[in-house]
């Protein structure tokens, strides 16, 4: 049900598929935001995580770990693999404690991240442009053609020393370095000024990062944030994608203002 200022209300029924092309229409006529999902979306730029929404870097990080969890005396099972794939980065130790007894103590955890971080920093300098996430090059210069900001988030210190290596740096607006401890999940909360400061409005942005690293809907305060990577669950408030290709912004806008308008009715039932 549409309402027109000063207007009655318009009935439409439209089939699922329809709908969601009508919304791509409507979103076209004004403005969206987080806060706001009822009203039309409007996007301006795209941000673009180095580690697992640019890159697949986390062949590199499971390795780190395998070879770190390999000095205790334990060979990781495709089991455990599994379950360490299934959490973000951060958490993996939290997982690892578990195959280990007794459970390693604090001053013992921060030596083993430690640890797997400077092997991490090793392994990575292998990486090239086969790891770059399908279809993500193709997609960026759809955004730039489109006039759209497109800018690269990263907390490693050597994001350069792999830019360098899959040769992307020039697709890039600006490249956004995070300065966080080695581990912490990215917040864009946090550093929601400094994206700010470069004329990025949240209201108006896309920000793809790694699945395992997505919040438990498509929304971060005004950001609106796309997953990337293997599908396990379905969750009618996330979009994820296992990769770039084929993609469009348009499609992109219609799946987001769906998203957020059935999240907004669903609250409002409820």
């Amino acid at each position: 049900m549409l309402y027109a200022q000063n207007c009655n209300p318009i009935i439409i029924t439209l089939d699922f598929d329809s709908a969601k092309y009508f919304l791509l229409i409507f979103s076209m006529l004004g403005h969206n935001t987080a806060s706001n999902p009822t009203q039309p979306m409007l996007i301006s730029s795209c941000l673009f995580e180095l580690d697992g929404g640019h890159v697949e870097l986390d062949k590199f990080h499971l390795l780190a770990w395998s070879r770190i969890v390999r000095d205790l005396g334990i060979e990781t099972s495709k089991v455990q693999i599994k379950q360490l794939e299934e959490v973000p980065d951060e958490r993996r130790i939290e997982v690892i404690q578990t195959w280990i007894r007794p459970e390693l103590d604090k001053v013992k955890v921060n030596d083993f991240i430690s640890k797997k971080n400077v092997l991490f920093d090793e392994l990575v300098k292998d990486v090239s442009r086969d790891d770059i996430i399908p279809g993500a090059l193709d997609f960026i210069r759809h955004l730039k053609d489109l006039g759209l900001f497109v800018g690269l988030l990263s907390m490693h210190e050597n994001s350069q020393v792999i830019l360098d290596k899959v040769r992307t740096s020039d697709l890039f607006d600006e490249i956004f370095t995070i300065q966080a401890n080695k581990g912490d999940k990215l917040s864009l909360n946090a550093c929601s000024h400094i994206f700010k400061a470069s004329g990025v409005n949240p209201n108006e942005t896309i920000v793809f990062q790694r699945y395992a690293n997505l919040c438990n809907d498509n929304i971060v305060d005004e950001f609106h944030t796309i997953g990337i990577g293997r599908i396990e669950k379905s969750n009618p408030h996330q979009i994820i994608l296992s990769s770039f290709e084929n993609l469009n912004l348009s499609k992109l806008v219609v799946d987001l203002s769906y998203i957020h308008v059935s999240k907004f009715n669903s609250k409002r039932e409820t």
